[in-house]
């Protein structure tokens, strides 16, 4: 949309698209002159992500882009923030140290548009770890000492049993655990460490192990009646 007197340009009004706009003069010397010109969309680099909080063993985010808007180059203050690509501002859980980041989608200037830019915060905690260690076999009648470790951002551990035995002390990382008399009946049990619901976007974490309990042999004797 052009104003025919003053040749200003409506742009807003303007469909998006290059057009030709031509000036000509009359009287005693007409003239006529033509140039083009291109009306493009402003750049937006505006972007959201599913979330503000995550784990580092979730699956990689990719922001989510607003009507019109459009990916440039992806940057996080402060270090410690890695992405699969900057490109697509797609974020490395796995490989980010934990912490809160600025992230920010940046669009250079270009077709005659300014730049822009639009930063989100995002946060990403250590996941929780946690380990039963391997199964194990025991006599019936021994008791048995567990070897758990966990790690990440576990602070605490609980263990449980599949079965009637009891533990020591079932908030240790090395328990005792006693088995039950359905336990030895069974043959086998499923012991379960499970850590705390760290703060954040972890959840806790669980592993397990079965112990297997053999019957200790029976020795018999038969006494032969040894007579004259």
């Amino acid at each position: 949309i052009i104003n025919a007197s003053t040749g200003v340009i409506n742009l807003s009004a303007s469909t998006l698209n290059t057009y030709d706009v031509t000036y000509s003069t009359s009287g005693a010397c007409p003239d006529v002159s033509t140039i083009q010109i291109t009306i493009t969309l402003a750049p937006s680099a505006d972007f959201t992500y599913a979330q503000s909080d995550y784990c580092s063993d979730e699956t990689n985010p990719l922001p989510t882009f607003g009507a019109g808007a459009s990916a440039g180059t992806f940057s996080a203050n402060p270090a410690g923030l890695f992405f699969v690509s900057t490109s697509t501002g797609e974020i490395n859980l796995a490989a980010t140290t934990s912490g809160t980041y600025t992230i920010t989608n940046d669009i250079p200037a270009s077709g005659g548009c300014a730049s822009a830019t639009h930063s989100e915060t995002v946060s990403v905690y250590p996941a929780a770890t946690v380990s039963a260690n391997n199964d194990a076999s025991i006599c019936s009648y021994e008791n048995y000492m567990l070897q758990g470790t966990m790690g990440g951002s576990a602070t605490s551990v609980t263990w449980t049993t599949s079965g009637d035995g009891t533990f020591d002390d079932n908030t240790s990382l090395t328990p005792i655990y006693t088995p039950g008399t359905g336990d030895i009946t069974t043959g086998s049990v499923t012991l379960t460490i499970t850590t705390d619901d760290p703060a954040g976007a972890c959840g806790p974490a669980t592993d397990d192990m079965i112990l297997t309990k053999y019957n200790a042999p029976v020795l018999t004797a038969t006494v032969n009646d040894v007579s004259d």
